[in-house]
């Protein structure tokens, strides 16, 4: 009865994914690699690219996602990397209006925990959702909540997911 319920969840979104490409993977080196090709477009001035939305399941618990921010940010002195959760919410109080509103972001890389994750609506922002679901072997969701973490920017070009072990698979309809 429980898979029947998930089955149902996602024939409901299927329209979201709809001409996206979708990977699951748990290459830690091709995942940094297709995120690292969207940013370099992103930044490129002859290129229109939408930037990177990475939803994880952690919350900055002991630096965690400042830590993933720090790391691109080293790499991509110019870009303009957000990393956001519970913590410092309050410092990006119009966000949420601007990313299902305004037609641009200046926003090359957001990184966000569960509950942003879960709570926005993006429209047309980001080209590439570059899920990291690898920090946190202990703290992985069940699949409905990482469908809904993938999909809250409505309209990506592609779709990327990066795993901690193989097993995390079975949280998906195949």
């Amino acid at each position: 009865m429980g898979n029947h319920r998930m089955t149902k969840h996602y024939q409901y979104y299927w329209k979201i994914l709809d001409g996206i490409d979708f990977t699951m993977c748990y290459d830690q080196d091709w995942f940094k690699k297709k995120v690292r090709a969207y940013l370099t477009d992103r930044l490129n001035p002859n290129k229109d690219t939408g930037g990177v939305f990475m939803p994880t399941e952690n919350s900055n618990t002991n630096g965690m996602l400042e830590k993933i921010a720090n790391t691109w940010q080293e790499e991509f002195p110019r870009a303009n990397i957000i990393w956001i959760d519970a913590e410092n919410a309050k410092d990006y109080s119009g966000l949420k209006e601007h990313l299902q509103i305004d037609d641009k972001t200046n926003i090359d890389l957001l990184i966000t925990s569960p509950v942003w994750s879960a709570g926005i609506d993006i429209q047309n922002k980001f080209d590439l959702t570059a899920g990291l679901f690898n920090l946190n072997p202990k703290r992985i969701n069940d699949g409905e909540a990482l469908f809904n973490f993938l999909t809250r920017e409505r309209h990506p070009k592609e779709i990327i997911t990066l795993f901690n072990r193989s097993g995390i698979g079975t949280h998906w309809d195949w």
